[in-house]
């Protein structure tokens, strides 16, 4: 069954990385970092996929909502490989952090590695509106899953 799949996926992912998790009721268990992040990871049996979100905080209303909005929207325009999409949720006034990715043929090691660079985008972005600071996309979006090299084109010198 797929949900078991979910479940045995969600388990190994605990071993990964140490830390015990359980699929609650609503098929979704929750990541708590020291750092006061979230990350809730879901199956939606509906799409079969698994949803991840973060949220990345309250948004007050005025100039500093309408700036970080515009800049949410560029990160959401870049082309793949893209870590997370934001969205605004209007029950909570918090900017959240999304991605998904399809149950069939996935690992817990995926899952790992994907959540990486969507912890760390989604920490930025937290970090920065708890100071009520404007990320940019280009000074972090570009960078995940990004080769780092130096190189020429294709990496080559």
């Amino acid at each position: 069954m797929v949900q078991d799949l979910f479940v045995s996926i969600i388990d190994d992912l605990g071993k990964l990385i140490n830390i015990p998790l359980k699929v609650d009721k609503n098929n979704a268990c929750v990541i708590k970092y020291p750092n006061g992040l979230s990350i809730q990871i879901e199956y939606d049996a509906t799409s079969a996929r698994i949803l991840f979100a973060a949220e990345l905080g309250e948004l007050p209303p005025g100039r500093f909502r309408e700036d970080l909005f515009r800049e949410a929207l560029k990160a959401n325009g870049l082309p793949a490989p893209r870590i997370g999409i934001f969205a605004y949720s209007k029950k909570i006034d918090n900017l959240v952090l999304y991605d998904k990715m399809q149950l069939e043929n996935t690992s817990a090691q995926h899952v790992a590695e994907f959540l990486q660079p969507f912890f760390q985008k989604a920490e930025l972005w937290k970090t920065c509106i708890a100071r009520n600071e404007i990320p940019s996309f280009t000074s972090n979006e570009l960078s995940f899953g990004a080769s780092t090299s130096k190189g020429g084109m294709f990496g080559l010198h």
